[in-house]
């Protein structure tokens, strides 16, 4: 007999504690903070927090075939470097050697140069469209550079948060055409390097 009631008697104290161990759980759970919600985002953001994302815009390239971009872009990586100049876009083919060079360590990474310029009257477009041919004698990169007219050139700029077209400004943008690096102003060895970490690092 007093073994069963020295066995009820630890059961009876194994119960209490049972009930004092998990009334202490969820009272933890009740009043510990709720758990943070970090996003990574690798896309460069705009003031309001939402990613830099390319407009559509229509063009050409440089062989006088209609381009609509971004949707013509064809790499899960592109960097599209942005001419407003004759003299910016000779200055865009500096990229062409590390843009040339990481296509052949990431085959999804492709390199466009774009040359964008305020609307002018269709006829003066051909000329500009053969000055810029005569520039790019290679078949092959005129296909990957792209002319377009814009009638809203502020809308452009303010898309992809770009200050003024003093400068020609370089863009690497993802699948979702979101803007994950960026560099404005003439190629060097350090933009140049910047690139190929995120490209081949990413």
């Amino acid at each position: 007999m007093t073994f069963f009631r020295t066995r009820r008697f630890w059961l009876g104290i194994g119960v209490i504690i049972g009930v004092i161990v998990f009334s202490g759980i969820v009272t933890l759970r009740v009043l510990a903070p709720p758990a943070s919600e970090v996003g990574l985002h690798r896309c460069i953001a705009d003031d309001g927090g939402d990613c830099l994302r390319f407009p559509q815009i229509r063009g050409l390239n440089l062989n006088g075939e209609p381009r609509i971009l971004p949707d013509d872009f064809g790499g899960q990586l592109n960097l599209v470097v942005i001419a407003f100049t004759e003299d910016q876009l000779l200055e865009a083919q500096a990229w062409l050697p590390q843009a040339q060079a990481l296509a052949k360590q990431r085959p999804n990474f492709v390199y466009y140069s774009l040359s964008v310029l305020p609307d002018i009257d269709p006829t003066a477009r051909l000329f500009v469209l053969a000055g810029l041919t005569l520039l790019i004698p290679d078949e092959a990169l005129r296909d990957v550079s792209f002319l377009a007219y814009l009638e809203d050139m502020d809308a452009f700029l303010g898309a992809l948060n770009i200050a003024n077209r003093e400068a020609i400004v370089a863009l690497l943008l993802d699948e979702n055409d979101e803007i994950v690096w960026r560099a404005d102003g003439a190629y060097n060895e350090e933009t140049g390097a910047a690139l190929a970490d995120v490209v081949i690092g990413g």
